[in-house]
């Protein structure tokens, strides 16, 4: 919960929680995120304990509440909606996991500009302006053009045909992202006659005659199953996809051909897979060497081997209450 000298408002149309008055900072999680180089000890523990716990903003970034897990999964490219409160949240804790890679990258780039200077500093990560750069296309359009953005389902405003569509046994996920690739895809799907339709011909009249071309390519992929659907696009090099469950995705054959599922020993839980490190590098490549760690297990560590402090010093912060209780 929020102090209660940061009570937040509400502001409904934007789905943002601001506190009540302005502040310089933001979090992520609880949580500062400072480099160590050339920052006493002590001062670090002195404004990571002065921290308040809890999130100043939540951003509800989401789709329409029918679609939500209907996303344009592995070959078709992803998008997040910020929409109104009420609509659905998002699949996964997207503020918290950019947050999260812009403190990776921050990092990196901080470590970079010491090797250049010799001269640490810190980083200040923001869960709001997080989204707002993943919302930069929208809002560049609402300042150029004043449109609010709205619910769309699957589709994509800047590009179409590029959403889900129902066919005879399940959905498919297309992505007609250019004129050269609408060119190809229309005879593959008996519509030679929409290639040149002036309607449809260009991406920009397509975007003017939306509904006309959804319905029309609608009732074209009713007439097949997904498996004839999927044989006749992707083997003439057409973006499409199906719309996977977490069982079929990682059951799926590019992800055991990746290794992406990974298996470890938990102390706890026993023999356990979870998902790989996605980056792959030619000359030194990552890999998940223990589990996740229980809570307050690499306290100590931290606090000796980063902090340099001794025995009794981290006794003594423990003794204040500075360090919680750690899980057993």
């Amino acid at each position: 919960s929020l102090p209660n000298r940061a009570k937040p408002r509400t502001n409904h149309r934007a789905g943002v929680h601001s506190p009540s008055h302005a502040r310089s900072s933001s979090y992520l999680g609880a949580y500062k995120v400072f480099m160590f180089a050339q920052i006493p000890s002590h001062r670090i523990l002195q404004r990571l304990l002065q921290r308040p716990h809890g999130r100043l903003f939540q951003v509800c970034a989401a789709d329409d509440v029918r679609e939500q897990s209907r996303d344009l999964a592995l070959r078709v490219r992803h998008r997040v909606v910020f929409v109104r409160v009420h609509g659905a949240r998002a699949g996964v804790s997207i503020a918290d996991l950019t947050a999260g890679m812009n403190a990776a990258l921050g990092i990196m780039m901080a470590l970079r500009a010491k090797d250049a200077t010799g001269v640490g500093q810190s980083i200040d990560i923001s869960m709001l302006e997080g989204q707002l750069s993943l919302l930069s296309t929208m809002i560049g359009d609402y300042f150029s053009t004043g449109t609010i953005a709205g619910p769309m389902g699957t589709a994509y405003k800047a590009l179409l045909p590029y959403q889900t569509f129902r066919t005879k046994t399940h959905d498919l996920a297309l992505a007609v992202g250019s004129d050269k690739l609408w060119l190809e895809f229309c005879p593959l799907i008996g519509c030679s006659d929409m290639t040149h339709d002036p309607r449809f011909a260009t991406n920009s009249a397509r975007m003017q005659n939306r509904k006309a071309l959804i319905d029309r390519l609608q009732e074209v992929f009713l007439t097949r199953s997904f498996a004839e659907w999927e044989t006749i696009l992707v083997g003439a090099g057409i973006p499409m996809g199906s719309i996977n469950n977490v069982k079929q995705v990682v059951e799926h054959p590019q992800v055991i051909a990746r290794g992406a599922i990974v298996e470890m020993v938990h102390p706890r839980a026993g023999n356990v897979r979870v998902v790989g490190v996605p980056i792959r590098m030619s000359a030194t490549p990552g890999s998940v060497r223990t589990p996740s760690p229980s809570l307050g297990e690499h306290t100590e560590a931290v606090l000796s081997d980063v902090l340099g402090m001794t025995s009794s010093e981290i006794e003594a912060l423990r003794a204040a209450g500075g360090l919680g209780h750690a899980s057993t």
